[in-house]
């Protein structure tokens, strides 16, 4: 190779590379949500809240009240004491297929997981807490509960709301074990979905709960907890758990068309 030509060379190492890097890295920025995370909403779609007493007590009328601002429809099903680990007692992905199929709504917001801080039941055996075969057995039962309310075409959005963390020991050592599952297999999940970290909103640095936070706007100290010391108040429901869902359930509404005579 001539020295003539060596520079020409480099020159085309150089651009070559470039166009490379341009293709195989991420573009930065703020840019809105991918178009195939969630079909967009209008006043005719329903959304559809399950989970356990805080869907049934303050979260489910706070969000239905709010969405029905935004002239959308919202129903709820909120069964105390329910979770994953007990199907005898509420099987809550067979029932989320069967409320698919009959109403079908366009996005399912679930509120589930504080309940599950115990042995799980399979068939006539019990499975122990944080054992390899219990994480692995909660892991497939959040799947499934993913597929059925997805759909086997995984058109239909979920927002997934986790645990809470609440004082006593059981919340403290076996709520990230469930959050964290959780968490991971909403994030593995080949579909719109969306992860809402209850569990990391409730809690303080120090791994205590919550007792007490700021108020958004006004800065004032609010309380964060119920007269039992375990559920959230309706201002901590607000401003912790709400509104972080319906930031999601935002993303899936069609931007409002313009008055072309404004």
């Amino acid at each position: 190779m001539t020295e003539a030509h060596r520079p020409r060379l480099l020159r085309w190492r150089l651009i070559s590379w470039l166009c490379l890097c341009v293709w195989l890295c991420p573009v930065t920025g703020h840019s809105a949500p991918p178009s195939n995370k969630c079909k967009n909403l209008d006043g005719r779609d329903l959304i559809y809240g399950i989970g356990s007493s805080m869907m049934g007590s303050d979260l489910g009328p706070m969000l239905e009240r709010r969405l029905k601002e935004q002239g959308l429809k919202f129903r709820k099903w909120g069964k105390a004491s329910s979770g994953l680990a007990r199907p005898d007692f509420h099987d809550w992905p067979e029932k989320a297929r069967s409320v698919a199929r009959k109403l079908k709504p366009k996005i399912f917001v679930v509120a589930l997981g504080t309940n599950d801080y115990q042995a799980i039941r399979k068939g006539r055996r019990w499975i122990k807490f944080g054992t390899k075969k219990w994480k692995e057995e909660y892991a497939k039962r959040v799947d499934t509960m993913l597929t059925n309310l997805s759909g086997k075409k995984r058109r239909r959005a979920v927002i997934w709301m986790g645990p809470i963390s609440f004082e006593g020991k059981m919340s403290e050592r076996r709520g990230p074990t469930v959050n964290a599952i959780m968490k991971e297999r909403v994030n593995a999940f080949d579909g719109p979905v969306f992860f809402v970290d209850g569990y990391r909103k409730t809690i303080q640095k120090n791994g205590r709960p919550v007792q007490f936070f700021r108020h958004p706007k006004n800065n004032k100290t609010i309380k964060a907890r119920a007269s039992d010391n375990i559920h959230l108040s309706t201002q901590a429901v607000h401003w912790l758990i709400a509104n972080p869902i319906l930031s999601a359930i935002n993303r899936c509404i069609a931007p409002k068309k313009k008055d072309p005579k404004s």
